[in-house]
């Protein structure tokens, strides 16, 4: 690091404190001027250094939120400090309802609607890594509340118990009534993520792609087959602009590592399937 040079400034006197680099190793270290002055570099007034970090570990350090950054004053009377940056704060979580416009059904109709969309839909679909979604569905569904990071979530969320009510009853209510409540919640949950799918597709979010993957199969089998190829493309597209049909090796958990493979491979397999339509095959 170079240090400013002014010719009408006076030199640096015996008990001044100054950066000297350290060659080769990117490192600054302070020393003090103990008689005379500097003989080389002629350093003037020195101003606020970085001392003993190297290049790598400034990067590692402003990548890493709760490194300590330890500087000091190179001035006489200077003092060495070090700032501890504040943990970032957990996300806030707001009511269901303020992300979506509407409150979802109780939980024990949305419990049903579940375990009927895992019963008539997941067995042939395996686009939704199960234990995964169950835990952040129980927890949404017990406190009502979600962050805002999770609005690509409720939307699958809202996808899951649309087919849920397209396949299931709803307990304790007689067919007709039953029939009717399905339907209505079935047009709403719908409705909203048709509306709303299209704003999540630049986050890279798995759950757009597991959302488009369920969404245009659902479509390919109830008289929409346009746009069943068009949500599906887009799906296929998606998933290899992130990178689901590579290899991830140990860049992800296990636990991602499975449902990447889950996805894309469901993926590849619908798309294999409408290509046998006369649509062409994306996915190679």
């Amino acid at each position: 690091m170079a240090c400013p040079r002014e010719n009408n400034e006076p030199q640096l006197s015996a008990g001044h404190l100054f950066a000297v680099p350290e060659v080769g190793s990117g490192r600054l270290q302070l020393r003090r001027i103990c008689s005379g002055n500097i003989q080389k570099g002629n350093f003037r007034n020195p101003t606020l250094y970085h001392c003993h970090v190297s290049d790598g570990e400034k990067i590692l350090e402003l990548r890493n939120p709760n490194a300590s950054v330890r500087a000091t004053y190179a001035i006489p009377g200077g003092e060495a400090f070090v700032h501890h940056n504040l943990p970032q704060n957990p996300p806030s979580l707001v009511p269901v309802r303020d992300l979506i416009g509407f409150d979802l059904p109780d939980a024990q109709i949305c419990d049903v609607l579940v375990e009927t969309y895992f019963f008539a839909v997941h067995w042939f679909s395996l686009v939704i890594y199960e234990p995964k979604f169950r835990v952040q569905y129980q927890r949404i569904i017990t406190t009502g509340y979600a962050s805002r990071s999770e609005y690509s979530f409720l939307l699958l969320l809202l996808m899951v118990l649309s087919l849920g009510c397209w396949y299931g009853p709803i307990p304790g209510q007689n067919t007709s009534d039953g029939a009717a409540e399905l339907g209505r919640m079935h047009e709403l949950f719908l409705k909203k993520v048709r509306e709303q799918f299209m704003d999540i597709m630049d986050e890279d979010s798995l759950e757009y792609v597991q959302l488009c993957t369920l969404l245009g199969s659902f479509y390919l089998y109830h008289g929409r087959p346009r746009s069943s190829f068009s949500i599906l493309g887009a799906a296929t597209k998606s998933a290899q602009a992130m990178g689901l049909h590579r290899d991830s090796g140990s860049r992800f958990s296990e636990e991602a590592t499975e449902e990447r493979k889950r996805v894309w491979w469901t993926i590849y397999t619908w798309d294999r399937y409408v290509g046998q339509t006369s649509n062409p095959i994306i996915a190679r």
